[in-house]
């Protein structure tokens, strides 16, 4: 899971990083040609001035992108045991397994290392308690016995039971029983307060993929179909370079959003797989087994 979520965190800077330099090369051009246009004075000092301010802010984030990156891919190298300089290079990407996200409140009693590991305290505490419940019964000794009986040599059978038979073994039943019951409880308030954080991350997951299908479907055409319009005007000497300015930092700021939606959907993700467990190597069979 800590692999998983350094990984994602590495994809998603270095992605914004990405987006943030496909942005500039634009930028650039117009800062060039809004200056020439300055110096001949079509057009206002002050108007060319913001797509150079424009263009320094779309360069700070991008610093700042890249050494997330840097920072996030050395924590991805430590998770997987490689060295700062090991020639491994890594390809980012959003996309989880999606092995754990429809699985039902019976996967986590069946998969969840937790639940199993207060499984298997109940278990071995309901044996003690068994076992203490067999100590309650006094072992019986039958042997020989021989004895004189008025100078006479008799054979017999003798039976010996211990002493603390009165005792019935109540302290260690009790303690046993005890011991039982405080596993039980572990275990069904653990299993409550799983399911109670399946349900949040499951919330969480469905609000996430809602907001990355809206910028997905919705939002991210429209402002790419903007820039297109604009550059259109712009190339057809019609002015818009300012629409064009706007419309390039909106879809830079829809893409980064975006990112940023696949990244929490896929942390949620993450976090459904971590409540509910590593699938099992046993398949159908281990998961019933598990349940019951």
């Amino acid at each position: 899971m800590a692999v998983r979520r350094a990984w994602l965190r590495w994809s998603a800077a270095r992605l914004k990083a990405e987006q943030t330099a496909l942005l500039l090369a634009p930028i650039d051009a117009l800062v060039a040609s809004t200056a020439r246009l300055a110096d001949a004075g079509e057009m206002p000092p002050t108007q060319a001035a913001l797509f150079a301010i424009e263009r320094t802010s779309r360069r700070q984030a991008l610093i700042g992108y890249r050494a997330e990156a840097a920072a996030q891919e050395q924590r991805v190298r430590s998770l997987l045991g490689l060295s700062p300089g090991a020639a491994v290079t890594l390809e980012p990407g959003l996309g989880v397994p999606r092995d754990a996200a429809d699985e039902g409140e019976g996967a986590v009693a069946a998969r969840s290392p937790r639940l199993a590991r207060l499984r298997a305290e109940y278990r071995a505490a309901e044996e003690t308690l068994r076992r203490e419940v067999r100590e309650q019964y006094p072992d019986l000794t039958i042997g020989p016995a021989a004895e004189l009986d008025r100078g006479d040599a008799l054979l017999g059978v003798s039976i010996s039971l211990p002493i603390p038979i009165l005792n019935a073994n109540r302290q260690g039943i009790a303690r046993a029983h005890a011991s039982r019951e405080v596993a039980r409880a572990a275990f069904e308030t653990a299993y409550e307060r799983s399911i109670g954080s399946l349900a949040a991350a499951r919330a969480e997951l469905e609000g996430a993929r809602a907001q990355r299908a809206v910028l997905e479907t919705d939002l991210v055409p429209l402002v790419d179909r903007q820039v297109e319009q604009a550059r259109r005007l712009l190339g057809l000497g019609e002015g818009g370079g300012l629409v064009l300015l706007e419309s390039l930092s909106r879809a830079w700021d829809a893409r980064i959003r975006l990112i940023d939606a696949r990244l929490n959907e896929s942390l949620a993700r993450v976090e459904v797989a971590a409540v509910v467990g590593p699938p099992l190597p046993g398949g159908e069979t281990a998961y019933s087994e598990a349940a019951r």
